[in-house]
C-alpha cells in the first residue's frame, strides 16, 4: 500500500508536461442588474436592429439555477419575450478571437410556446465591429405546445438536434465554434445540451456543423428578440429565458468554474494556498498566486492519479486569483490539486466530506 501511494504521489508531481495554452474566460455575465425594462445600455450591452421601438430585451427576477454550472443561481436573467412580428436585438463586445476553439454556455429555459410560433435563434456570435456576420446562431423549434428542440448554425442551414427538450425545466447549452485552417468553409460549429450532470470532459456533441462561410473573427454575442424575421412567426409571443452567459476557450472553464483575479499586486513568488474550508462539502476555494504573466494549469487528481477536474488551463497575467472548485458530482475522499507553471509546480491534498 505505502508502495503504491509513493507511486500516485510521484504520478503527480513528475507527469503531465506543460504545454502553453490560450485558454481564458473572454465574457461573463450572470445579469446581476436590477430588474429593467431594457437591458440596453446596462454594462456593455448596445441596443442592436430595432424594427419596433417598444420592443425590447428586460432584466427579470429571479436568475435561472443549474447545479454544478458556474453561473448558477448569480443575479437575474433575461427575457427573449418574442412580443413583435418585428423586434429588437442586443450586443454585446467581447475580445476579438480568430483561432483555436470557441465555447459559449449558458442556461435556457423555454417557458411558453404559443400556437403561431416556430422557430428562431435566440442568441448568437458575430464578427467584432460587424452586424452581418452572424455565427454560431442557437436555434429554438417549436414541437408543440410543451416541447421543443434546439439547433445550431454555422451562416445558412440550421441543424436540430434529434432529442426533444420540455418546456418550463433549465437546460445548460453549449455551442462550440471551432476556427480551422487551410480553407474559408471548413470552420465548424458543434451544439451541446446537458439536462442534468455536467460531464468533466467535453463529450460528444448533440449536433456538428460545418456548411457554409467561415467567420473572420468572433468579438460580439447577440440576444435576439426576433429582430431578423426569421421562418415567418419565428417564435412570436414565446417566452425564453437566458442567464448565466460564458464565453470562453475551454470546456472547464465555460461550465464549471469561476476564476476570480483579487489582487493584481504583483506577488513575490508562486504560490498554491491550502484550499478552504478544508475538509469541505461540496465547494471550496483555492488560490494561486503567479509574479509573472504565464500559463497555468490547474488540476484535481483522485487516489488512483486520475482526472477528477481541470479548473484551470490557460494563460494569466501576474496576481493572486481565486478558484472556486464545486465538488457535487464527486465522492467523499482524498484529493489532491496540482498547479503546473513554466516555473513552478506544487501538489496539495484536499479531503472532501458529504
Amino acid at each position: 500500500m505505502k508502495a503504491k501511494f509513493i507511486f500516485i504521489l510521484n504520478f503527480l508531481l513528475l507527469t503531465f508536461s506543460v504545454h502553453p495554452g490560450v485558454s481564458q474566460t473572454l465574457l461573463t455575465d450572470d445579469f446581476s442588474y436590477p430588474v429593467m425594462p431594457n437591458i440596453a445600455g446596462m454594462n456593455g450591452w448596445v441596443q442592436g436592429l430595432t424594427w419596433n421601438p417598444s420592443s425590447t430585451i428586460p432584466v427579470i427576477s429571479p436568475g435561472l439555477t443549474f447545479t454544478g454550472f458556474a453561473g448558477s443561481g448569480i443575479g437575474n436573467c433575461v427575457l427573449i419575450r418574442n412580443d413583435s412580428a418585428l423586434g429588437t436585438c442586443v450586443r454585446k463586445d467581447f475580445t476579438q478571437t480568430s483561432a483555436g476553439n470557441l465555447y459559449m454556455a449558458c442556461m435556457l429555459r423555454v417557458d411558453s410556446l404559443t400556437a403561431a410560433a416556430n422557430e428562431d435563434f435566440v442568441i448568437c456570435l458575430d464578427a467584432a465591429g460587424s452586424t452581418t456576420s452572424m455565427r454560431n446562431l442557437l436555434f429554438v423549434k417549436k414541437y408543440n405546445s410543451s416541447s421543443f428542440f434546439l439547433g445550431v448554425r454555422k451562416t445558412n442551414t440550421t441543424t436540430y438536434s434529434p432529442e426533444l427538450y420540455n418546456k418550463n425545466q433549465t437546460y445548460l447549452v453549449v455551442t462550440k465554434y471551432k476556427f480551422i485552417t487551410g480553407s474559408t468553409t471548413n470552420d465548424s460549429v458543434s451544439l451541446f445540451v446537458i439536462p442534468g450532470t455536467i460531464p468533466v470532459n467535453e463529450p460528444q456533441p448533440a449536433q456538428v456543423i460545418a456548411a457554409g462561410d467561415d467567420a473572420e473573427n468572433l468579438g460580439q454575442i447577440y440576444l435576439n428578440n426576433h429582430a431578423f424575421g426569421q421562418s415567418g412567426n419565428a417564435l412570436i409571443k414565446s417566452s425564453v429565458k437566458i442567464d448565466g452567459i460564458r464565453i470562453t476557450r475551454s470546456w472547464g472553464e465555460a461550465v464549471f468554474i469561476g476564476i476570480n483575479i483579487i489582487s493584481t499586486e504583483i506577488p513575490s513568488s508562486f504560490d498554491l494556498s491550502q484550499n478552504y474550508p478544508n475538509p469541505f462539502n461540496p465547494v471550496t476555494n483555492i488560490n494561486f498566486s503567479i509574479p509573472k504573466s504565464g500559463y497555468v494549469k490547474l488540476v484535481v487528481y483522485d487516489m488512483m492519479g486520475r482526472v477528477a477536474a481541470e479548473l484551470v488551463n490557460g494563460n494569466y497575467s501576474a496576481g493572486t486569483y481565486k478558484v472556486d472548485f464545486d465538488a457535487s458530482k464527486l465522492s467523499s475522499g482524498t484529493y489532491f490539486y496540482k498547479i503546473n507553471t513554466d516555473e513552478f509546480t506544487l501538489v496539495k491534498k484536499m479531503t472532501l466530506v458529504k
